[in-house]
């Protein structure tokens, strides 16, 4: 038999024999080859990830797949039924007139439901998905502590605040959002408002939190104080991260941060009901003078209802 006949073997992924002149490394068969690198394609920006983030190995190839299905889970467990897509916020718009005040809430109530609104870092509230690494999703049940601090990207009239979010997701143990907030008068550096909306904001979408939101300084602390992690980070991993985010050095930086999100994922999301909150208020053209003036009527309607509700609850639970 010569060096380049023919050999028969086994693949190692699914059982079948076939044959093969040449064989270097794994052993795979075709199909199974195949299905192995669009785990790989599929896993890209989790090990991109890692990379910036210099963590020890990438994603094993006996995990990809594990890593996968996580990431459908967590889009299943917050698929919006229904949802809103871009086709029937642009039916919306063009029959604005015709719509009946039921109909237009519907619309208005599914679109703030189903809204993401663009940040760099990652956006999303009931899942996060991270800017600038392909594909990757951190169920917001997973978040364990969430801490900021005023970024170097802030101005005189703003602050920029560069929340960190610390997740039990041995994949995505860290991630980040800037926020954009005004100060107020009596405000210095920091803006008092803003840091309250974004400390309501975080606490009612990570039911999980193990420790207050606060500034990363004091987070540090308390962390040094306990001696311990309560989650699923290291202890001197954890205290590297945070030290790192409050110089916003390495993967911390604000100016290396990407807000890019591919068209592929825009369309995955909407497909789970979600759509980007820039695109509804063009669809619906929120700006324009008419159009927007129907549209923040039912929106105005709705907060109006739901305070209601809120007070109706209330009553009913002091009687």
């Amino acid at each position: 038999m010569g060096l380049l006949s023919k050999k028969t073997i086994v693949c190692e992924m699914c059982g079948k024999e076939f044959q093969v002149r040449l064989n270097f490394g794994s052993v795979m068969c075709k199909e199974c080859f195949n299905k192995h690198m669009e785990r790989i394609e599929a896993t890209k920006g989790y090990n991109d990830y890692r990379e910036a983030l210099n963590m020890e190995r990438l994603i094993r190839d006996e995990d990809l797949q594990q890593v996968i299905d996580h990431r459908y889970e967590v889009l299943e467990k917050y698929r919006l039924n229904p949802g809103i897509t871009k086709d029937e916020l642009r039916d919306a718009s063009r029959r604005y007139k015709k719509l009946s005040d039921e109909e237009a809430e519907d619309i208005v109530s599914r679109a703030l439901m189903g809204r993401i609104d663009k940040n760099l870092g990652s956006m999303g509230r009931d899942f996060f998905l991270l800017t600038g690494f392909y594909n990757v999703i951190v169920d917001s049940d997973d978040v364990f502590a969430a801490a900021y601090t005023t970024s170097k990207l802030s101005g005189l009239s703003d602050e920029v605040i560069h929340c960190v979010f610390f997740t039990n997701d041995p994949n995505v143990p860290v991630l980040q959002k800037l926020y954009l907030a005004k100060k107020g008068f009596w405000d210095i550096t920091k803006s008092k408002k803003g840091r309250e909306g974004v400390d309501i904001e975080i606490m009612s979408t990570c039911d999980n939190l193990v420790y207050p939101v606060m500034d990363l300084e004091n987070l540090k602390n308390q962390i040094m104080e306990d001696g311990e992690v309560n989650g699923n980070i290291d202890y001197k991993v954890m205290l590297s991260y945070i030290k790192d985010a409050i110089k916003e050095k390495g993967f911390f930086d604000p100016e290396k941060m990407d807000d890019v999100i591919d068209l592929d994922i825009l369309n995955m999301l909407e497909s789970y009901g979600y759509v980007l909150s820039d695109d509804i208020i063009n669809l619906l053209n929120l700006n324009g003078i008419f159009e927007g003036k129907f549209w923040r009527k039912h929106i105005e309607n709705l907060k109006n209802k739901a305070l209601q509700e809120i007070i109706d609850r209330t009553n009913t639970d002091e009687q």
